[in-house]
């Protein structure tokens, strides 16, 4: 299982992307989809390119585990080709060069395909609402559950400013990612 599977707003970021995808006529490749995320959701790029930041290459592993997830899509690979990767990397430096990519094909039965997968993730009983059930008030899974019950004393006038300025932060952060990017 990919690690950001169970991980709502990533998947839901991924499954935006494939929909937007889908409209394009032919056929997409996986980056097509990449560069829609970081034009679209780049916080969910950057926290999927996060969760694999212990691989040597975190943005191709990433890339490859989101490929693996659009055949649970169902979505239809085409084949792959060799495209170019022009990519700085958020650590520093660069690396261009090329790379396999996957080719998709943009058509109705992939996006026929998309709707009951969608139903299965996200409706009623769907795979999202099976694991918030898993879940334990106690023992919530993430961090920010975890942080704020040991700031407890914190008002909570303070504790909503906090969480405002991080979120502005991290904004402002991908803004200044995506001027970096364009030429």
């Amino acid at each position: 299982m990919a690690r950001f599977a169970r991980d709502r707003r990533l998947v839901e970021a991924i499954v935006d992307g494939v929909a937007a995808m889908l409209d394009a006529h032919g056929s997409y490749d996986s980056h097509d989809l990449i560069d829609w995320l970081n034009a679209n959701r780049p916080a969910q790029l950057h926290d999927l390119y996060d969760l694999y930041h212990d691989c040597a290459d975190p943005e191709m592993t990433a890339d490859q585990q989101i490929g693996k997830f659009l055949e649970t899509l169902g979505q239809i690979k085409l084949g792959e080709q060799v495209a170019a990767r022009p990519i700085e990397q958020r650590g520093g430096g660069d690396r261009n060069g090329t790379s396999k990519v996957s080719v998709w094909e943009a058509s109705e039965q992939a996006r026929q395909a998309l709707e009951p997968a969608k139903e299965s993730l996200f409706g009623p009983g769907g795979f999202f609402e099976r694991i918030a059930r898993e879940r334990s008030p106690a023992a919530p899974a993430d961090w920010l559950h975890r942080v704020s019950g040991s700031m407890k004393e914190i008002p909570e006038e303070e504790w909503q400013e906090f969480l405002r300025y991080s979120r502005e932060a991290r904004e402002e952060m991908d803004r200044e990612h995506a001027d970096v990017d364009r030429p």
